[in-house]
Order: C-alpha cells, then sequence, then structure tokens
C-alpha cells in the first residue's frame, strides 16, 4: 500500500497510524479474493472457492440450535452497562474449569489465573505489550498464521523473528512433527526448559485445541510438570473461540497465566454469553465429541479427494487445514518467480474462470516455495472435493506445458531453534499454525 505524502493532506491521520493499514500481500489478496463471485452450484457454478481462511463451519448448525435457545436466558438489558475490565467471576469460574477438563494442566488453573480480552489478535498485542520493548525481538516457527508478524509489530515497534522449519533431523526428540500435527509432551518440556535457560517467556496460541482427528493427544503448555515458580511464570497459554467453536464473532480470547499483571476490557454480552456456555462442561464435551466426529470426517473426504486427484500434501492430525505441495511448479522455484506467481497464476487463482483460492507460502513466512494451506472446514466438504478437482484440472494443464507427471512425495519436516537475544518464543499449538 501506497502511503500519502505528508503534504497531500494536512487532516491525515499520523504516519505511524497510516503504516497499520498497510498489512502486506496477504491481506491485498484478501480484498481481490472478496470482490470475486463466490461459488454456488445452481447460480455461479464457476464461482470462486475460497479454502484461504481459517473458519469453521462444521458445527454452525448445533451452535445455531443452542444459541437461539440461549439467547432466550440472557436479559440483554444487564449487558448494557460497562463490563469487568478481564473477565468476571462466573466467566473466568467457567473457563477454569473449561481448562481443567480439556488442557489437563499440571496443576489446576484458578480463575484468577485468566484473562480475558476482546480476541485473540488483542491479546497477541497485549502479550506484547507487556512482555516486550521497542526492538525487542519474537521468535516464532514458520510457517505461521501470516497476521502474526503484523499483530506482534504494528503497535509495539518488535522485530519478528521466523524460525525456518527445515534444518534439524529429528527436531522434537524422534517424532515426526510434520505441520498440523500436535507437540508431544516432550517436546514442550524441552521448549519450556530452553526457554527458562534464556530468561524468555514460552506463549503458546493454543486456538484449536479440540480440532484434533486422531489419536494423537493434544498437550498443552499448561500439562509441562517440574516447572518453578520463575519457569511457570514465564510459561503463558492463548486461547480463543474462533476455530474450535466457530464463535469469532464473541470476540473473546483468553490468557491462562501466572503472571496476572496485566489488563484490558471486553463486553458485557459476549462475557455473558460465554459464561454460560462454558458454565455446562458436560454441554460443552456433548459439543467437543460431536465437533471431532465432523472434523475427522472432513479431513478423511479431503484426504480422499488429495489423494484421488495425486496432489501431494502434508497428512496431518489436527487443524483446520493440511499443506499442499506444489513446490514442483515451475513458476514456484525461487522466491522471486513464487512471487510473480503469487499475483498471476498466485497457485492462488490457478483456473481463471474456476478458481480455487489458497494461502500461499510466502504470506506464512514458509522457506518451501509451492506450499499452499487448504483450508478444509470453510465449506460444505462437497465444495472442498470440488476445489481439489478444480487444482487438479489447473495442475494438468500446467503438466501438459511442462511436459512431466507429478507423484506425491511426503517430506519429513525439521525445526530450528537458534540461540538468539529474544523476549519470547511465539508457539502455535500445532506446528505451522
Amino acid at each position: 500500500m501506497r502511503l500519502p505524502s505528508p503534504s497531500a493532506d494536512p487532516y491525515r491521520p499520523s504516519r505511524r497510524a497510516l503504516e497499520t493499514f498497510n498489512s502486506g500481500k496477504s491481506r491485498d489478496l484478501m480484498s481481490q479474493a472478496g470482490q470475486r463471485p463466490t461459488y454456488d452450484p445452481d447460480c455461479r457454478p464457476n464461482g470462486l472457492i475460497n479454502l484461504s481462511g481459517a473458519v469453521n463451519i462444521l458445527m454452525r448448525d448445533w451452535l445455531e440450535e443452542y444459541t437461539d435457545q440461549a439467547m432466550k436466558d440472557i436479559a440483554v438489558s444487564k449487558t448494557l452497562p460497562y463490563g469487568t475490565i478481564s473477565g468476571g467471576p462466573k466467566l473466568c469460574s467457567a473457563m477454569a474449569g473449561f481448562f481443567n477438563r480439556f488442557f489437563q494442566p499440571d496443576c489446576p488453573v484458578e480463575p484468577a489465573q485468566i484473562m480475558a480480552t476482546n480476541g485473540v489478535t488483542a491479546m497477541i498485542d497485549l502479550v506484547a505489550w507487556t512482555l516486550c520493548e521497542p526492538g525487542d525481538a519474537v521468535l516464532y516457527l514458520a510457517p505461521t498464521f501470516d497476521m502474526l508478524d503484523y499483530d506482534l509489530a504494528s503497535r509495539n515497534g518488535i522485530v519478528g523473528v521466523s524460525v525456518s522449519t527445515t534444518g534439524l533431523d529429528e527436531p522434537f526428540g524422534g517424532d515426526d512433527k510434520d505441520i498440523r500435527r500436535c507437540y508431544s509432551s516432550n517436546a514442550l518440556t524441552a521448549l519450556v526448559r530452553f526457554c527458562a535457560s534464556g530468561h524468555m517467556h514460552l506463549v503458546a496460541d493454543e486456538i484449536s485445541a479440540l480440532s484434533r482427528f486422531s489419536d494423537e493427544p493434544f498437550c498443552s503448555v499448561l500439562s509441562v510438570q517440574g516447572t518453578n515458580v520463575d519457569g511457570k511464570q514465564r510459561v503463558h497459554s492463548i486461547y480463543g473461540l474462533s476455530k474450535d467453536f466457530d464463535m469469532g464473532g464473541v470476540r473473546m480470547g483468553f490468557l491462562v497465566t501466572r503472571n496476572t499483571a496485566w489488563f484490558t476490557w471486553i463486553t458485557g454480552f459476549s462475557e455473558v454469553f460465554v459464561a454460560n456456555f462454558f458454565s455446562q462442561l458436560d454441554l460443552v464435551q456433548e459439543y467437543a465429541s460431536l465437533y471431532q466426529q465432523r472434523i475427522s470426517a472432513a479431513y478423511s473426504r479431503t484426504h480422499e479427494a488429495l489423494i484421488i486427484n495425486s496432489i501431494p500434501f502434508q497428512p496431518a492430525t489436527s487443524g483446520l487445514f493440511v499443506s499442499v505441495d506444489l513446490g514442483w511448479v515451475r513458476c514456484f522455484d525461487g522466491p522471486n518467480q513464487a512471487d510473480d506467481a503469487d499475483e498471476t497464476h498466485g497457485g492462488v487463482f490457478l483456473n481463471p474462470g474456476q478458481s480455487v483460492l489458497m494461502r500461499c507460502p510466502s504470506f506464512a513466512y514458509c522457506d518451501r516455495p509451492g506450499h499452499f494451506r487448504l483450508v478444509f472446514t470453510e465449506v460444505p466438504i462437497g465444495d472442498v472435493v470440488l476445489a481439489i478437482e478444480r487444482l487438479r484440472l489447473s495442475l494438468d494443464k500446467v503438466d501438459a506445458g511442462m511436459g512431466m507427471r507429478r507423484q506425491m512425495v511426503l517430506k519429513q519436516r525439521h525445526v530450528l531453534f537458534p540461540f538468539l537475544d529474544a523476549k519470547f518464543i511465539q508457539l502455535p499449538v500445532e506446528i505451522g499454525s
């Protein structure tokens, strides 16, 4: 985005404010995509199928039924006054029960150790503001979600350092931890000790904790045992409701920390609604069980469609997407060619007229050209399968032009933890979150 010159408008906002609008090519692409006709089997059969976001519609029918009933029990007038700063007793007590049941902490989470904000983005900004001075560094594993660096640095003057995931053999003690797999207990313990040795904070984004579809267990940083008091105060878990629960609209994010010298403000309605829902742990368990059945079925259909259409991908065990490997396509060779491809074929709009939108690798700080994020929870699964078939048609055209055939090759991924003078590590719940 091009910033206006200081003389262009004497009433313009500050340059600092204007710079926050420059959120990069990812947002520019999303804006372009928003202007394209979206797929409808009857009205727009050639419309765009968007598999690029992290939206989760799998439980929307269940939530609609619950919400219609729950709204009858909420006195809206009582939500109009100023709410609590960072979550009232009922909300924090309800969330403590949730974390204790589903995150299996090494010691019970207490309501006083929970802070609520108006969303995870606000929480990341708050954590960065609280822990870091301008110019401090934050390490985060790549690939990661594309707005992380913006969320960290736009207001706080922080230097984001993406850490390559291709540098070491057996990075997690022998575990094969490809992207979209949960960290093992041993891996988390090692990370906690690593941060403690460097006097760093470990911040874990555990927003997809319930989005798993295999026997591989989810391990939270809260479950790491044997951490001393100083170490515990350096470990923080972030959680939000947009991924597991499709409640992004309530704008509610949580921080579980032993260091609560921070504050924020949340809306009254969101607090009442979320507190009521999470106070019913058996209902939440019912939701989680059904959700994991549905996400498992959606992943299985996606997995099957990718194999049938001979599209290379990284198998996953959790999360809302799989990583599709189109690195063999010549236009993704090298950073310049990949950037050009983002804007032309994009690996994004691969087949004009029958488009599929996937999030490209450079937006997620990925050092592997041609790897894309394919979200299988954003649209009905039939549309996901159709999008994969469209992708295959586009790749066939590329193959015809290149005169070659491709076979699926699964590659082992690696993680490198450089010893840098950083204030904290931002850790996604799954590699490549």
